[in-house]
């Protein structure tokens, strides 16, 4: 195709490098017909809902390095592998649109492979509440649901879903194919003093922090859930290693 057209039909996510190298990128995508995705917001929706957005028939995810942003949580929700810049460039180079060698895909941290899950999320059989500020809300919960879970308000709501929800996650999500976690409680912080955890815990519902989310995309699967005072000690020492 000519060089305006490389890319039709194609919307990129792009990130994991600095503004000005992700402003270029972006940049020479368009102007080789590809469609941009701005900011993580915009990924809030269904792949669907999307392409029809963006008028293209397939998204695809541009990444340099995998820093844990929004934008790339939302991307790795939504099942789209990351592929590296030098594919792009590759595929300008030689004018085609090439189909991705293992060279061409970027390894996450913990990412053993790209499982093959057809339409269904990474969470798709769990059932969670999540409970934190509005603006951990506003940006988690979406994430959550794009990922196919099936995001409650209030802690009572996880009564009675066990026979809606038990269904084994698909084996195709990694090692924890046996999940238990069919019902979750998601805190963006916790204490084992505050009555939330208190009632999750007296429900047997398991709690995670927002870690063991990032934890899951990054690593595209279902991780070990770890008793809430370690997830706790290991947040206080992350925060402490970040200087927050």
């Amino acid at each position: 195709p000519a060089a305006a057209e490389l890319f039709c039909g194609v919307g990129f996510v792009v990130t994991g490098m600095p503004q000005e190298e992700r402003q270029r990128l972006e940049g020479v995508l368009q102007n080789h017909g590809g469609s941009v995705v701005g900011d993580f917001d915009e990924l809030k929706v269904s792949a669907a809902t999307l392409c029809k957005r963006l008028n293209v028939s397939e998204i695809v995810l541009v990444c340099s390095e995998p820093r844990r942003t929004l934008k790339l949580l939302y991307a790795l929700a939504h099942g789209l592998r990351p592929h590296s810049s030098l594919w792009v460039s590759r595929c300008i180079r030689l004018l085609r649109r090439l189909t991705p060698q293992p060279h061409d895909w970027l390894e996450l941290p913990g990412c053993s492979g790209w499982p093959a899950r057809g339409t269904s999320g990474l969470f798709a059989g769990v059932t969670a509440v999540a409970i934190g500020s509005p603006q951990w809300r506003e940006q988690y919960v979406p994430l959550m649901c794009v990922a196919g879970a099936d995001v409650r308000t209030d802690l009572s709501e996880l009564a009675g879903t066990d026979k809606v929800a038990s269904r084994s996650v698909p084996r195709s999500h990694g090692g924890g194919a046996h999940i238990l976690a069919h019902r979750l409680v998601v805190m963006e912080s916790a204490s084992e003093k505050s009555s939330a955890v208190r009632s999750a815990m007296n429900s047997g519902i398991p709690i995670v922090l927002t870690e063991w989310v990032k934890q899951c995309l990054m690593e595209q699967h279902i991780c070990k859930i770890t008793p809430l005072r370690t997830q706790i000690k290991q947040e206080a020492a992350r925060q402490a290693k970040s200087g927050l």
